[in-house]
């Protein structure tokens, strides 16, 4: 077989195994994925008969994933209140490199405003609106979690909701933030134990708002 076609082969073994979790067999002499069944590697030509084609159990979920989400470095509250003006938010969002803050009412969550919230909704005309209550912008229909919930179910908030961030609530009161950073940073340290792979990832986008908010 030549260089070329035991290249194409390889492609087209690992294609075969992924799609559908077909299974294929392995070459113990040079680890190159062959079709179930094979009697000889068709890269090195070793001897498969031998090889054990016994199904191999999936593996468990990482223990990891049923831990509490207090088991995160959860991103610190900045509580503004309600009737602090909107330029006053954005500062906070620009100081604190975060894309959302918790409005805060008698020690209560009464609602959030993200970076999202401050570019869809003030709008054309925003100069004029940053003296205004952010109370006006805020989103106040917030989904939460309570401390003990495990991390999957954190996961699953974000991917059914369309968001990123979920605060964490114990009696009304914000103890903590988890993003989806926090997740994926804390899952990928857990299962790799590789504490630089937490420093190789970088947020998903620029968390500041545009320079013309600040102005």
């Amino acid at each position: 077989m030549s260089a070329d076609a035991r290249y194409n082969h390889r492609l087209t073994i690992t294609a075969l195994s992924e799609k559908g979790n077909q299974m294929s067999t392995k070459c113990p002499s040079c680890g190159t994925k062959n079709l179930e069944g094979a009697d000889e590697c068709a890269f090195c030509g070793g001897d498969l008969r031998a090889v054990d084609l016994s199904p191999q159990r999936n593996e468990p979920e990482p223990l990891a994933m049923h831990l509490p989400l207090t088991a995160l470095d959860l991103t610190v509250v900045h509580p503004i209140s309600p009737d602090a003006p909107v330029s006053e938010a954005v500062q906070m969002l620009v100081r604190h490199q975060v894309d959302m803050v918790q409005v805060v009412e008698n020690d209560q969550l009464v609602g959030v405003l993200s970076v999202r919230d401050i570019m869809t909704r003030l709008g054309i005309g925003y100069a004029a609106k940053l003296s205004r209550p952010v109370r006006e912008f805020m989103t106040t229909r917030v989904e939460t979690l309570p401390p003990e919930a495990p991390i999957t179910f954190g996961i699953n908030k974000m991917d059914v909701g369309g968001y990123r961030h979920v605060p964490i609530v114990q009696d009304g009161r914000v103890v903590g933030v988890a993003s989806a950073l926090d997740m994926v940073r804390y899952l990928l340290k857990t299962s790799r134990g590789d504490a630089a792979t937490e420093r190789s990832i970088s947020p998903p986008f620029d968390a500041k708002p545009p320079a013309a908010f600040l102005t």
